[in-house]
């Protein structure tokens, strides 16, 4: 940024605002969780779709506010900017948003699904001691794994608890390759922070080499993640399986769109933009499809 002063929040245009407090994966989170609830046609209590987005919203806001404090002044991306100059605010936020959603969780959910939110929270208090503690450089792709599961954990097996749990072949394709679209997104946008991470000191590889091999990586989750969409569509034989396929194909399609016109995409962040919305999708293809025999 050089001598330029930092950028408040009424300087941000509607993309910068948008990507720097993670809005379209809030509402992303939303859409999702409400397909596979629908999807695995689960009676979960509504106030759920309140804490899973309020949540996600709090374990972004805290993940790039603990990187915006490690790097103060000097952090070279806008959205750690952003959450250090208002590092104050932020925690004053997240400090009532988690004491109110404790409360809501506590009162209104049923213990299994309460039992499994405090599951999730553990792992999401580990992803932070292991990732800003134990692995503070982010040479492998630990962090983008953790967070998969995470995302896993909180938009496909929460709202479809228990019948998401259920043990079968077509039920492990399913998680696999949501997981590995998880994956696919997060290692892209990896590629395109690749520079801005080195300034800041999160990666250790400096040299082209780690950029290329980053992008070689991509390529073959994407084509795991295209090969695992496949092994779940046949090995499941109902009408049910036809939004998933549509939704799942529609992301993926999406995240190798953002790989071909990489050039396209980096301006003004826009890969970031496109990359969190594709968690609308799955909420279109049921708005979409919403009135057929399929849900």
């Amino acid at each position: 940024m050089g001598t330029e002063a930092p950028k408040r929040i009424s300087d941000l245009g509607v993309i910068e605002f948008l990507n720097s407090f993670s809005v379209p994966v809030v509402g992303g989170s939303l859409a999702t969780s409400f397909f596979f609830s629908r999807f695995f046609r689960s009676d979960i209590h509504p106030v759920v779709f309140w804490l899973l987005p309020s949540t996600v919203w709090f374990i972004y806001t805290l993940d790039h506010l603990m990187d915006g404090l490690k790097l103060g002044s000097r952090a070279s991306s806008l959205r750690h900017q952003i959450h250090y100059q208002y590092r104050k605010e932020l925690q004053f936020l997240l400090f009532i948003l988690g004491f109110l959603n404790a409360l809501l969780a506590i009162f209104f959910l049923p213990w299994p699904i309460l039992g499994f939110g405090l599951l999730l929270t553990l792992f999401v208090s580990f992803y932070f001691l292991l990732i800003h503690k134990a692995f503070p450089l982010r040479s492998n792709r630990l962090k983008e794994l953790c967070i998969s599961i995470g995302v896993w954990m909180g938009m496909l097996v929460l709202p479809g608890f228990p019948a998401s749990l259920a043990i079968s072949p077509s039920n492990v394709y399913l998680h696999l390759a949501f997981i590995a679209l998880n994956m696919c997104n997060l290692m892209i946008f990896s590629y395109f922070d690749y520079e801005s991470d080195l300034k800041d000191g999160f990666i250790m590889n400096s040299s082209l080499d780690g950029k290329v091999r980053l992008e070689n990586q991509i390529n073959y989750v994407l084509a795991g993640t295209f090969v695992l969409i496949g092994l779940w569509a046949f090995s499941v034989n109902t009408a049910g399986k036809l939004p998933v396929v549509m939704a799942f194909l529609l992301m993926l399609n999406t995240l190798v769109v953002l790989v071909l016109r990489k050039e396209v995409f980096q301006q003004n962040e826009l890969y970031r933009l496109i990359g969190d919305l594709i968690y609308l999708v799955p909420g279109l293809i049921w708005f979409l499809l919403r009135n057929k025999a399929v849900f």
